[in-house]
């Protein structure tokens, strides 16, 4: 009886080993679907800032093949500064145990791209941090429209800020060739009035040469016909 009991124990236990080695082939082959299906950038990497984990949009980012990324640093990817800056969120997310958002510039392949990504702290069973894993999708296509709106409004303002400034120089063109035909008009007139009264004067001076006796009532004529 208690070696039937035995047997039936160990084939218990053998059981439960096996059905939990299923899970965690099932729970890995989750995952591994999740990776290849994920457009975004998925990674993970341990306390010394090595990645031990990308998924398959990872590697056609770099053009390299997934076993070359494993292992490899920030400084192996991208140029100092910005690995520096990387590895900078890297140590505040596994010092404060806090997710860290971030939008990130980062040259791959000669060209400037850039990502907004999520990294929070990575834990074993027993909750402590071993490492973190991250969330990045690309947005260079949707900042270089946004720039080039950005720099399309200010196209736009300098026109209309132009088109303002010669309709206010057109306004002031128009009043000034305004005045100044006012002034010469008013100038023509007095010419003209002072021509007139010469000539009416002139006219009074004659006739008063022949009848002096009329004289005064012909200068007060012209007077009058000037006025």
């Amino acid at each position: 009886m208690a070696v039937h009991e035995a047997m039936n124990d160990r084939s218990s236990d053998e059981t439960e080993r096996l059905r939990e080695m299923a899970e965690l082939r099932g729970s890995g082959d989750l995952l591994q679907a999740v990776l290849e299906a994920a457009e975004g950038i998925i990674f993970a990497k341990d306390l010394d800032g090595r990645y031990v984990l990308a998924n398959p949009a990872f590697s056609r980012l770099f053009n390299l093949p997934l076993e070359e990324i494993i292992g490899k640093r920030d400084e192996e990817l991208f140029p100092k500064e910005e690995a520096a800056r990387l590895r900078a969120g890297d140590a505040m997310v596994v010092e404060t145990e806090r997710p860290l958002s971030s939008a990130d510039r980062l040259t791959i392949g000669g060209k400037e791209r850039v990502f907004v990504s999520t990294k929070v702290p990575l834990r074993n069973k027993s909750g402590k941090v071993i490492g973190l894993s991250g969330f990045a999708t690309e947005i260079t296509d949707e900042i270089r429209v946004r720039d080039q709106l950005a720099h399309l409004n200010q196209t736009l303002h300098a026109i209309e800020a132009d088109e303002a400034r010669r309709e206010s120089e057109e306004l002031y063109c128009d009043i000034t060739e305004r005045m100044a035909a006012e002034k010469a008009l008013k100038d023509s007139y007095e010419k003209l009035e002072r021509t007139l009264k010469g000539i009416v004067e002139a006219l009074g001076a004659a006739i008063e040469l022949r009848d002096p006796y009329t004289a005064g009532h012909q200068r007060r004529v012209a007077e009058l016909a000037v006025a």
